[in-house]
């Protein structure tokens, strides 16, 4: 990416940071309507959280960032 002005860069920061909070609660909404699918959802909750972290950290981690960074964006 190549920019010519410091508030260049701040416009796409901001228009990337207003995409990740669509993002964010369009998978909230995913989480919301898989539960309706789940009878237990107590056993199912730790296994499954663990098995998005691990998986969203590998897709970090490809993408060339930090695993850890995950951790900031996943609630358990």
């Amino acid at each position: 990416m190549e920019f010519d002005s410091i508030d260049a860069v701040r416009e796409e920061i901001d228009q990337v940071d207003q995409q990740l909070v669509a993002l964010i609660a369009r998978r909230g909404e995913c989480v919301k309507a898989a539960a309706q699918f789940k009878q237990d959802r107590a056993a199912v909750r730790a296994r499954s959280c663990q098995q998005v972290i691990d998986k969203v950290r590998g897709q970090a981690k490809a993408q060339g960032l930090a695993e850890e960074i995950i951790g900031r964006f996943t609630v358990r």
